[in-house]
């Protein structure tokens, strides 16, 4: 039911723009639906001020569609607000305040609240360190849809913070926050599968779940699968395919990555050799730390 209400709102919302141009400005629409009073529509105007999306970020302009949201009964426009409260956006830090609401709106079902009341008792952000709590809270934020919530979860089952030790639990929680579209929980279950930890170890689902955290823009899955590609895992050899994942996995930040792209563009495996592309991907590595393409760029260029 609520995916409709809110295909509505972005419905209602487009069609109130078009109305103004022939190229719509959907922050207008959103507004001219928020004035309207569609609460849904206020939510997503707060978010598109808060993220600076369809124009420049406005934290006031976001605070105030936030409050108008919650006002209507929008949930997400309820926690930002809280959110807002707790980090001093656009208006004054009022932790305490912060957390109370989180605390009542995760009472009433809310999973982004949740899970920020969770991280606020995980960091000790205006309330003291409680693990314990902490893991309840995400535990409800699971329960509640949020797929960080399920992330945080399985990471303290795995370490038995704040709750007791289950890697099968954590196994299961990681799979529901990665089927939620989570890329995070997608690599790390991948890691579970290739190791055996918490159930099986398989291989080829290590690849499959390194390849959904990939497709997120997670730079060490895209490395483990270019490792995968490269050693040739389960029979599955292909140098050029690997040499393509490094090169990806140095784009999103991993500087192995980008050591051994560079290598392989030194040696011609997986492709034509290049010194220029070669050392470029070497040098990177080596600025960022990497001490063994120190010792490859010293020793060859």
């Amino acid at each position: 039911m609520r995916m409709w209400s809110v295909l509505f709102v972005l419905l209602t919302a487009f069609m109130l723009a078009a109305q103004e141009a022939e190229e719509p400005n959907f922050r207008d629409g959103f507004q001219k639906s928020c004035n309207a009073g569609i609460a849904e529509a206020c939510a997503v105007l707060g978010d598109m001020y808060f993220k600076g999306e369809g124009g420049p970020v406005n934290t006031t302009k976001a605070r105030t569609a936030y409050e108008k949201a919650c006002g209507g009964g929008a949930a997400h426009g309820c926690n930002m607000r809280a959110f807002m409260w707790l980090k001093g956006i656009a208006s004054k830090v009022d932790k305490k305040k912060a957390y109370e609401h989180f605390l009542d709106y995760c009472d009433d079902g809310n999973g982004e609240s949740c899970l920020n009341l969770g991280l606020i008792l995980t960091d000790g952000d205006g309330q003291s360190v409680d693990l314990k709590r902490a893991a309840e809270a995400f535990e409800r934020a699971c329960f509640n849809g949020s797929h960080d919530g399920c992330y945080r979860l399985a990471g303290m089952q795995m370490k038995g913070a704040g709750v007791a030790e289950n890697k099968k639990k954590a196994r299961e929680n990681l799979q529901k926050a990665c089927d939620w579209g989570n890329g995070d929980a997608c690599g790390f279950l991948a890691f579970m599968w290739y190791n055996g930890e918490g159930g099986d170890l398989n291989k080829d689902k290590a690849r499959i779940y390194n390849e959904k955290a990939c497709g997120k823009q997670k730079s060490i899955a895209c490395f483990n699968l270019g490792v995968y590609y490269y050693k040739g895992e389960e029979g599955s050899a292909n140098k050029e395919q690997a040499r393509k994942l490094f090169s990806r996995a140095c784009e999103l930040g991993n500087n192995d990555g980008c050591f051994l792209v560079g290598a392989m563009y030194f040696t011609g495996e997986g492709g034509p050799v290049d010194t220029e592309v070669a050392k470029k991907f070497v040098k990177k590595a080596c600025t960022n730390k990497i001490e063994d393409a120190c010792i490859f760029l010293k020793n060859n260029f």
